[in-house]
């Protein structure tokens, strides 16, 4: 937390007392703040640039969660959106794209490998960007019994992954548009039902109160640790 953080250790701060926590809240309260406003900066440079390396490598890739819900009711970015989504078919994703992404700018921080406990199989899941300071997750998605379906991963203190959630997320082709502040981009064949099956019949109607923790949706499903669950994968440090 830099200066700040260091005075308040030397003023006796300890993990997990009252003023440790409210101090944390504050911290992660101007953050949040300081990723939103990148966010509305530097996302539509992002966008721009990414969808120039999936055509220059003939990818298809759609935007999803909170970019197509911005998309789709603001035109723009949800104001209190904080990084970019989008995905593609776990196929679609290579070498070369992200040799393309780098090029343009981006750079490598994490993926995530999605991990079959009982069957030891291992696929690749999501993958982590930053450009300018904004990151953009892709989500991998895979093709299972007649149902798309992408993964992600509810990471603790450590890197700990303390639950993997799944999103059947229906037919996705063939590929619509939308845009945002004028920049057309991919989109699920039907964006309305796609954002129906995240956030309810609603979507349209902004709610302060929202919580993915308390929304009960069919099209989820919660796999413990046991079952299911992720390895993070840090990308080695460049100058970039």
């Amino acid at each position: 937390m830099g200066i700040a953080h260091k005075i308040y250790t030397i003023l006796g701060g300890k993990e997990g007392s009252f003023l440790q926590k409210k101090w944390s809240y504050f911290c992660k309260k101007r953050d949040y703040k300081k990723r939103q406003k990148v966010l509305h900066q530097n996302g539509l440079e992002l966008l721009r640039k990414f969808k120039e390396a999936c055509q220059e490598c003939n990818v298809d890739y759609w935007v999803e969660f909170g970019t197509l819900l911005g998309a789709v009711r603001n035109k723009s970015f949800i104001p209190h959106d904080i990084d970019i989504d989008v995905a593609m078919m776990k196929d679609s994703y290579s070498v070369e794209l992200e040799q393309h992404l780098i090029s343009k700018g981006f750079v490598k921080d994490h993926h995530f490998d999605r991990l079959s406990v009982q069957s030891g199989e291992r696929t690749t899941s999501e993958h982590t960007f930053h450009y300018k300071g904004l990151a953009i997750d892709i989500f991998l998605v895979f093709h299972e019994e007649n149902t798309y379906k992408l993964y992600e991963y509810i990471v603790q203190k450590g890197c700990v992954i303390s639950e993997t959630i799944s999103y059947s997320i229906g037919n996705v082709l063939p590929l619509s548009t939308v845009k945002i502040d004028n920049l057309e981009l991919n989109a699920p064949c039907n964006p309305s039902k796609a954002l129906t099956l995240y956030y309810g019949e609603n979507f349209m109607i902004p709610d302060p109160n929202w919580n993915s923790a308390d929304w009960k949706n069919d099209n989820v499903v919660h796999h413990p640790t046991s079952e299911i669950t992720g390895v993070l994968i840090r990308a080695p440090k460049t100058d970039a």
